[in-house]
C-alpha cells in the first residue's frame, strides 16, 4: 500500500457512462421483447410473429 499513489481520476475518466447507458437501454428493450418467447407453447410460431413484427429484434446492435 505504501507504493500506491493517490490520484484524482475516477471511473468517469475511464468510462463514458452516458454512452454505456444508451447502449444498455437499447439492448434492454430488445431483451424484454425476446422475453415474450418464454413459456410459449409454439415457439416456432412465436419467433415468426416476433420477426414479422420487427426483424431487428434479433440483432444485437
Amino acid at each position: 500500500m505504501s507504493q500506491l499513489l493517490e490520484t484524482n481520476t475516477n471511473l468517469a475518466f475511464y468510462t463514458d457512462f452516458k454512452k454505456c447507458s444508451a447502449n444498455v437501454n437499447s439492448i434492454a428493450i430488445k431483451l424484454n421483447t425476446l422475453n415474450y418467447l418464454i413459456g410459449q407453447t409454439d415457439i416456432e410460431q412465436a419467433i415468426r410473429d416476433l420477426w414479422d413484427n420487427d426483424p431487428n429484434v434479433f440483432s444485437s446492435t
